[in-house]
């Protein structure tokens, strides 16, 4: 994901289908973003980067996801995280 906070867009490369898209954000997510950014200074374009590389795939979430399911006892899959935060 690129963001670009001052537009108020998130751009999505290689998404659903591999398409590209924009969409938009909300106020406080740009907020959000943007405290995320200062905070972990993210070194290139994408907003979320991984130790071996500029920009998280896949695998690294799913990664992230188990070493949280594992601590916690919940059933946590990268589908329901989705979920709840577009009902939240």
């Amino acid at each position: 994901m690129k963001c670009q906070t001052v537009k108020g867009t998130l751009f999505i490369q290689n998404g659903k289908l591999d398409r590209q898209r924009t969409v938009p954000l909300s106020r406080s997510a740009r907020k959000s973003i943007t405290r995320y950014i200062e905070e972990y200074q993210p070194e290139g374009t994408y907003l979320f980067e991984s130790q071996r590389s500029p920009q998280m795939n896949c695998r690294a979430v799913q990664h992230i996801i188990s070493k949280y399911k594992k601590l916690t006892g919940l059933e946590l899959t990268a589908h329901s995280l989705r979920h709840t935060s577009v009902m939240s």
